[in-house]
């Protein structure tokens, strides 16, 4: 999940030099793998085409210009499905000199069996966080509703969780957000174990990427104190709704409760309410942090996703 830590885990991993994991989020792996397999048509030159439009190429060709212009010239020879797709990331890694490479994308998350069909050889690490903190500290970054925050929360990392005990434990791999900051080096030494590489200190000793926003707005460090903030910033009344909402899943993961069950999910209503409310927040949080035309650009997109929605309801 995002505002979970993935961004220092992944810090921290490209300080190791056999570890090379590019900046930005793709989000559309699954979306090209099921076009693979799904239209016969559909081949590696137009996969190019595509893949050249979304947000992350631009992103990741603007940084490394000689990387992408090799992959355009390399992805119609592809070997494979799976060779096409890996092979901005492959190309990226080789270019830093590094064995493993990687994607740091949170709503991954839900995309697990088919992410680990279309790469057979890797190994998923999935960086929970305690939900109450998790909702305050979405809530703090773009306004959304906690109690919404909760119970996306409830169903993403559960669907992770029960998709990772399906797969060989030698690929899939949880943390706690919380024994991240608290303890750093034992932390790290099992992923690095995970992952089959040897553990080096300088991993934890300065983390690259900065955080944009939230609480560790411009932390370059591990903070061991971002954890349990709810206790202070949250209501007791928050607080306990949330632990309603993710009371059996916090209890799996070992977070303790005052609240002892039964289970209370959000109502439809409740959730399509907090659903437009953190629509509206969005968009504020993109005019305020962007500019007017990424705002509208966004009110653009959802508005064609639902039509399409709505389109294909009908037929």
């Amino acid at each position: 999940m995002p505002r979970s830590g993935t961004k220092l885990l992944r810090s921290i991993l490209n300080n190791h030099p056999d570890v090379a994991i590019p900046e930005h989020e793709t989000n559309c792996l699954p979306h090209f793998y099921t076009q693979f397999k799904q239209n016969p048509q559909y081949d590696f030159e137009t996969f190019y085409q595509d893949f050249s439009q979304t947000t992350f190429f631009e992103h990741f060709s603007a940084d490394h210009p000689d990387i992408a212009e090799t992959f355009k010239n390399s992805v119609t020879g592809a070997s494979s499905h799976s060779d096409a797709l890996s092979m901005p990331f492959t190309l990226h890694s080789d270019a830093a000199g590094a064995k493993i490479w990687g994607i740091k994308t949170p709503l991954y998350l839900l995309h697990l069996p088919l992410l680990a069909e279309v790469f057979p050889e890797a190994r998923f690490l999935h960086i929970i966080r305690d939900p109450r903190d998790y909702s305050l500290s979405v809530k703090k970054s773009w306004g959304n509703h906690v109690l919404r925050a909760a119970q996306k929360w409830r169903n993403s990392v559960g669907k992770c969780c029960y998709d990772g005990s399906n797969l060989d434990q030698l690929r899939y791999f949880e943390i706690k957000y919380e024994l991240l900051t608290a303890t750093p080096e034992e932390t790290i030494s099992q992923i690095c174990s995970f992952l089959n590489i040897q553990y080096d200190r300088s991993m934890i000793e300065a983390v690259g990427d900065k955080e944009n926003t939230g609480d560790a707005r411009g932390a370059s460090v591990i903070l061991k104190d971002n954890s349990g903030k709810w206790q202070r910033h949250l209501s007791e009344r928050s607080s306990q709704r949330i632990e309603e909402i993710c009371f059996d899943l916090m209890r799996d993961l070992g977070y303790h409760t005052t609240f002892n069950g039964p289970q209370q999910r959000l109502s439809s209503f409740e959730e399509n309410a907090y659903r437009l409310y953190d629509g509206l927040n969005f968009v504020y949080f993109l005019f305020r942090h962007h500019s007017f035309k990424v705002a509208a650009k966004y009110l653009l997109n959802s508005r064609k996703h639902l039509l399409n929605r709505k389109v294909g309801k009908a037929s």
